[in-house]
C-alpha cells in the first residue's frame, strides 16, 4: 500500500502532466486540426515501427534488449 507522501507526489506528478499536456496544446503554434493530424501521423508511425520490431524480435532466442541496439534493431541509426 502506499504511504502519505508517495500518494501526494503521484498526484502531483499527474497534475504536472496534465497541465502541461494542456498548456502545450492551447499554446501551440499550428491549429487544432493540424495537430490533430500530426498526433494520428506519429501514432500510426509508432504502431508500425512497434509492429516491425515486434516481428523481428519475436522468434529471437537472445535477450531483446541486444537487439534494440543492434544494426537492424529498433534504435537503428539513432544512437
Amino acid at each position: 500500500m502506499m504511504n502519505k507522501n508517495a500518494k501526494r507526489n503521484t498526484a502531483l506528478i499527474l497534475t504536472g502532466l496534465a497541465a502541461g499536456a494542456a498548456a502545450g496544446i492551447l499554446l501551440a503554434p499550428k491549429s487544432g486540426r493540424e495537430t490533430r493530424s500530426d498526433i494520428r501521423r506519429g501514432m500510426h508511425s509508432g504502431y508500425q515501427r512497434a509492429g516491425s520490431a515486434w516481428r523481428k524480435m519475436r522468434n529471437r532466442r537472445e535477450f531483446p534488449a541486444d537487439f534494440v541496439l543492434e544494426e537492424d534493431g529498433v534504435f537503428a541509426g539513432r544512437c
